[in-house]
């Protein structure tokens, strides 16, 4: 969707697709609310000719906790916000392209949204390496847990599952996951220039920081 010659999209984990899932409402002890001040979202898109990136930031979010695990939550994502950090892309106008009806239609779709609907959690290493909310690589080196959840992007609805890094403490949760997904599935299909094609693979980071409310 979106720095040289045939770059390829982020080697990382492709995450599963498939129909929205039922939302379960959870049974949880506590709520950690995201802190968006310092939690982001981060994007890679690649075409024949190079590689664009970018972030994207939080409007609200929260995470269910129960008996030390997480079991739950959600996250809105402002579109208005979207901003390209390559110096090509930003001087070149990608943004307002990308604002555009030829991808997310912000005018019309000022949020997306995430809503977990599976945690399961892995045997893993402890995820010390993973350095939240800064995103370095395109691959989470040590997951703890398994997600599913509902993503929606321009109105389209789909589940998504993705190998992710949960540190759990008494002051919050941190969590990153790092994977790929086709941008087909959300109806984003601009193909790009005939001499410059658009891939369809484009790389999601996630970063995200909650803490638990003062009582």
């Amino acid at each position: 969707m979106l720095a040289a010659g045939c770059a390829q999209a982020p080697d990382s984990d492709k995450a599963t697709v498939g129909d929205a899932q039922e939302v379960a409402i959870s049974a949880s002890t506590s709520t950690a609310i995201v802190d968006t001040e310092n939690s982001k979202v981060e994007w890679v898109g690649t075409k024949v000719t190079g590689r664009h990136n970018g972030v994207l930031h939080l409007t609200n979010g929260s995470l269910d906790m129960k008996d030390g695990s997480l079991v739950g939550g959600n996250f809105t994502l402002d579109m208005t916000s979207l901003t390209t950090s390559d110096k090509m892309g930003a001087e070149n106008g990608l943004t307002d392209h990308l604002k555009s009806a030829d991808f997310f239609d912000v005018a019309n779709h000022p949020t997306a949204e995430f809503v977990i609907t599976g945690v399961k959690a892995l045997e893993s290493v402890t995820p010390d390496t993973e350095q939240v909310p800064e995103i370095d690589q395109y691959r989470v080196s040590n997951p703890t847990h398994e997600i599913s959840g509902n993503l929606t992007i321009k109105g389209v609805t789909k589940n998504i599952t993705f190998p992710a890094a949960v540190q759990i403490s008494g002051l919050g949760t941190k969590a990153t996951a790092k994977f790929n997904i086709n941008r087909n599935d959300w109806g984003i299909s601009y193909p790009g220039k005939p001499d410059d094609l658009i891939r369809e693979t484009v790389h999601i980071g996630i970063a995200l920081k909650a803490s638990v409310p003062a009582s």
